[in-house]
């Protein structure tokens, strides 16, 4: 197989999780909103959804999904990085190594909470951060960050796609991912932040 053929290849697996993965992603981000509104919606939904990604074939799929696709990220980003030359470029090679290590982080913080210490990952867990008021403002930046990784390299990914085509509204679509991100971090932020028992405000 050639180098070019293979890239090609990576690049087409890559793509393909990416829009499993990053539906599951979009619907945990969307769950974190309603948070906002308090604990009782937040785990109505959170219990719905757990009716499906908890299956045990589901999870295994999902969690396998993740790995390889943080794996052929790293990959991606090894290759691409000494031909990046452009500020999109640079975007997703940032958001790409910033989500491949909150990604890991995450997981192995999930799996052995549920896995060795028997702790339900739910909202509780999720706020665990936020229980000080240094804490929550490190976690808040953090999830934020996370979150605008994830539409940014999402934003670049669909920007290449329509660069050669348009690229006025290639540049448009780009900033209204962008502009929703943003939206949609701050509102998951605040989610967590408002739910969370802060000691330093109390």
């Amino acid at each position: 197989m050639g180098e070019v053929t293979r890239h090609i290849r990576l690049r087409g697996i890559h793509a393909t999780l990416g829009i499993i993965v990053g539906s599951f992603v979009l619907v945990h981000l969307l769950n974190q909103a309603v948070a906002a509104f308090g604990e009782q919606p937040y785990d109505q939904i959170l219990q719905a959804l757990r009716l499906v990604y908890r299956q045990p074939i589901v999870e295994l799929l999902l969690v396998t999904a993740v790995l390889v696709q943080v794996a052929l990220g790293l990959l991606m980003v090894r290759r691409a990085a000494s031909r990046a030359n452009d500020r999109v470029h640079w975007l997703q090679l940032l958001a790409a190594g910033y989500m491949a290590l909150f990604i890991s982080a995450h997981l192995i913080a999930i799996l052995l909470a549920r896995t060795v210490f028997g702790v339900d990952t739910g909202l509780s867990f999720a706020t665990l951060g936020y229980q000080t008021l240094p804490g929550a403002l490190a976690m808040s930046l953090i999830h934020f960050l996370a979150i605008m990784a994830f539409f940014v390299h999402v934003a670049c990914a669909l920007y290449w796609r329509g660069y050669d085509y348009d690229r006025e509204r290639a540049e448009k679509r780009f900033s209204a991912i962008i502009a929703f991100g943003c939206i949609m971090a701050l509102a998951a932020a605040f989610g967590l932040w408002r739910t969370a028992e802060i000691a330093t405000l109390a």
